[in-house]
């Protein structure tokens, strides 16, 4: 699942250069590059840096955009709770603008988590259980926002959001597990979570 999405993801952002370059005619604005940050679950940062184009067969109406996401969550393994992790990860969305600068969206993320320290010594209690370390995981949001301009070139945006993540976690570092087989998760000690993501954040996005 994880490689299908980079693929997609490289041949999304093929796509999206490539009708730029086929048609600069419409629009003098077709690249967008901004940075976000704001609060998301467990009070904590979240950010994103990304680029993307405005699609040129709808001028100013559709966008798309790829980049970096982080969080902070937390999550329980074998009855151990609350372990904070920090998730890094790539995405890609769509927005589309419903009338000038308010715009829904959807997006795609590939994320790698890292528990931090504080968390694994909470496992020294557990002889017999090693703390997880390292898990991947997948995350798809809704959103809605607004895009305020504040000059030919740059603007700001502010953006609600919600989605879910989902992903295994096990004992020291989970690379990549595509088993559905729930007996092979009991025996290898894996557990599946599915956990609500959410933020508000305000950014810079520059159209060039």
């Amino acid at each position: 699942m994880k490689n299908r999405f980079l693929l997609c993801l490289v041949g999304l952002i093929i796509s999206s250069i490539t009708l730029f370059a086929s048609d600069n005619g419409s629009t003098n604005r077709r690249i967008n590059l901004g940075v976000t940050g704001g609060l998301s679950q467990c009070s904590s940062l979240s950010g994103d840096v990304y680029g993307g184009v405005i699609l040129p067969f709808n001028p100013n109406k559709t966008e798309i955009n790829f980049g970096y996401t982080y969080f902070k969550n937390s999550t329980d393994y074998s009855g151990v709770k609350d372990l904070e992790f920090n998730s890094h990860g790539l995405f890609i969305e769509g927005n589309y603008y419903l009338i000038k600068g308010l715009y829904g969206g959807l997006k795609f993320a590939i994320n790698f988590n890292w528990v931090d320290n504080q968390s694994q010594k909470k496992f020294e209690a557990y002889p017999d259980i090693d703390s997880p370390t390292f898990f991947p995981g997948i995350a798809g949001y809704g959103h809605v926002g607004y895009y305020l301009p504040m000059g030919d070139t740059f603007g700001i945006k502010l953006q609600g959001q919600i989605g879910l993540h989902n992903y295994k976690i096990a004992q020291g570092c989970l690379l990549i597990d595509n088993s559905s087989s729930d007996l092979r998760n009991v025996q290898h000690g894996i557990e599946r979570h599915a956990e609500l993501l959410y933020n508000l954040s305000i950014g810079l996005t520059f159209r060039l």
